[in-house]
């Protein structure tokens, strides 16, 4: 469905045209300052537009502050017409009661299916989050849904809550939740997120970025997902936390019965995963036959020959795969397995497009970026059996574990000391 859409960039000018039988309309207020009184206005002018149907309203930056929020969640009431709807609202102060103020009013839009709305840096605490998702509850004729709460203080207990209370949205088909640098840690994990009525649900993302998930939290996200078995596209994304293989494993187990994928996207810079954790994904890679597009983020994690191994052999199997793209950079591999998967990955005849980061950490903490030239390509021998190759790797994964075992306890005296 195609929109006439009008686009203003200052409050003066919406005010001045008072175009209010428009079914279009884009207002971009980023970083201008917006006084109370502007807010004011402006809500009074969205009020008598009665005719919308598509809306964009930006005002990032402005530090509105709670009074303004009140003011803009009242001007929906008469906007019963919206079905597309873009809200910024990042970095504006608007705490808790701005926030439920806000949302009152989009829950008069009932005939809303499509809804982005991103409330970055707002000191939202769990209260608001669990506020937002029971008005967001209420538009039941939402398909597409985007929520954006980084950098707030929800904690699990607001995630948890916000996901619980969209149950009613069962038209949902894709879902996307922002809730990076939300100080979710597993301290007051209780059930996981309540995925289990949203049997639409084709594509899901969902960024957990820098917050201090571990084994439970990443466990109870795995078992979330199980109920989800007709997506086709999966985006996890869980950077700079400390999820091991335990956790990781779960998250796996659970992808091996979305057998409908075809794009899944990991992304798991900066954990804790061993070797284990690969060999749960290569299983659930056996299952996810339809995959054709792959990204995997596994840098800085504790990922030896053993683990590349278990990569390697499960790219190798796979059929459907075009695109893949792989970071693995700052890991414990040798050379050897290195090349050793290179050359699996050249061997593929799926593969159209692949992209690589894989340099090396060697164990005597000397960094070397390694080069792929002819002259080592000459000197590797891809003869090995599979059976001599997994004792090496085995024997090499234990003096890997022995000297990054040393490594986490120092790591820990020091997080001990500073706090």
């Amino acid at each position: 469905m195609s929109h006439f859409v009008s686009y203003y960039y200052d409050v003066q000018s919406v005010l001045e045209e008072n175009k209010t039988s428009q079914t279009g309309l884009s207002i971009d207020l980023s970083q201008k300052g917006i006084s109370l009184r502007q807010a004011q206005d402006l809500s009074q002018f969205l009020l008598k537009c009665k005719q919308i149907t598509y809306f964009v309203l930006s005002l990032m930056g402005n530090k509105i502050g709670i009074e303004s929020s009140k003011a803009l969640g009242f001007c929906f009431q008469n906007s019963a017409n919206i079905k597309i709807l873009t809200i910024s609202l990042g970095m504006n102060e608007i705490r808790d009661e701005g926030l439920i103020h806000f949302a009152k009013g989009l829950a008069h839009l009932k005939d809303m299916t499509y809804l982005s709305f991103y409330l970055v840096s707002n000191k939202i605490t769990a209260e608001g989050a669990s506020k937002l998702g029971v008005y967001l509850g209420e538009c039941t004729n939402l398909n597409n849904l985007t929520v954006g709460l980084s950098d707030n203080r929800i904690g699990f207990v607001g995630a948890q809550n916000f996901v619980s209370a969209l149950s009613n949205c069962q038209k949902l088909t894709e879902l996307t939740l922002e809730f990076m640098y939300n100080k979710l840690n597993d301290k007051d994990l209780s059930t996981g997120f309540s995925f289990q009525n949203f049997q639409l649900l084709k594509n899901l993302s969902i960024k957990l970025d820098n917050n201090k998930i571990s084994t439970l939290g990443a466990s109870s996200l795995g078992n979330s997902l199980a109920s989800l078995k007709n997506l086709t596209s999966l985006n996890i994304s869980l950077n700079e936390n400390r999820v091991d293989c335990e956790g990781f494993s779960q998250i796996c187990s659970s992808i091996q019965s979305m057998t409908n994928l075809s794009q899944l996207k990991l992304y798991l810079r900066s954990n804790k995963i061993k070797s284990q954790g690969l060999q749960a994904f290569r299983s659930a890679l056996d299952k996810c036959q339809n995959i054709r597009e792959l990204i995997i983020y596994l840098d800085s994690n504790k990922i030896d020959n053993l683990g590349i191994f278990y990569l390697g052999s499960a790219l190798a199997k796979h059929k459907r795969i075009v695109f893949l793209t792989i970071l693995l950079e700052y890991n414990y591999f040798d050379r050897k397995s290195l090349f050793k998967f290179k050359n699996q990955m050249k061997k593929s005849r799926s593969l159209l497009l692949y992209e690589f980061d894989l340099d090396i950490f060697i164990i005597n903490n000397d960094y070397q970026e390694l080069v792929y030239d002819s002259a080592d390509e000459e000197s590797y021998d891809d003869s090995d059996s599979d059976s001599d190759n997994k004792d090496s790797l085995k024997q090499n994964q234990n003096e890997i574990e022995d000297q990054y075992s040393q490594g986490e306890n120092i790591q820990s005296d020091n997080e001990e000391d500073n706090a």
